[in-house]
């Protein structure tokens, strides 16, 4: 099924292949996954999403009109699902790693977790500057955030962008500009 045209694999799915739809699926799983993992910040969160997005897809297949074009509406997809997040984010409660799990109270959420860095100190600058970057992103407004990870992060061009944000293609160009400036500000007022 590799060398078998997008449209092709679009219009067999539509007909109840699965094996045309998984062919889809791990073509574009790990660039959604990716994709949601910037614009959410949570890994884990984004397997979960990225999981949703195809099935929702798998669903709907049949209201795509142009089969040409599923990658711009597998994106559409996961961007409504990410911003769906965000705004339940906002209103769920979190639990700290320092809660304890135990009936004694000497065991935390964090001593769970198991330790895989390299270096401490070569991992907490990493770490450090990979939440700057995605706190800069997340401060950025929808509309800037989408528009930097589609076509910085995933290297969409300005023609799939627009497709997949329902903008016009010069919409995306000024965006994208004003996305660049405004996430820089952001990050460099972070590393003062």
């Amino acid at each position: 099924m590799n060398g078998i045209p997008e449209s092709e694999l679009v219009a067999q799915s539509k007909e109840g292949s699965q094996e045309a739809f998984t062919e889809l699926f791990n073509r574009y799983k790990e660039k959604i996954m990716n994709y949601i993992h910037s614009y959410i910040g949570s890994f884990a969160e984004a397997q979960e999403l990225t999981q949703e997005a195809f099935l929702s897809a798998y669903r709907h297949i049949g209201v795509l009109h142009d089969a040409t074009k599923f990658s711009s509406w597998i994106y559409s997809i996961a961007t409504n699902l990410s911003r769906n997040f965000i705004v339940q984010r906002r209103r769920r409660r979190t639990e700290s790693l320092e809660n304890p799990i135990n009936p004694e109270g000497n065991i935390t959420l964090g001593d769970t977790i198991p330790d895989n860095r390299l270096r401490p100190d070569t991992q907490a600058d990493r770490q450090a500057v990979q939440e700057e970057i995605q706190r800069a992103i997340d401060a950025l407004p929808p509309h800037y955030r989408e528009v930097l990870l589609l076509c910085d992060g995933e290297g969409l061009s300005y023609e799939k962008t627009a497709e997949t944000l329902h903008w016009k293609v010069g919409t995306v160009a000024s965006r994208l500009s004003r996305a660049r400036r405004k996430f820089r500000e952001l990050f460099q007022t972070q590393r003062k």
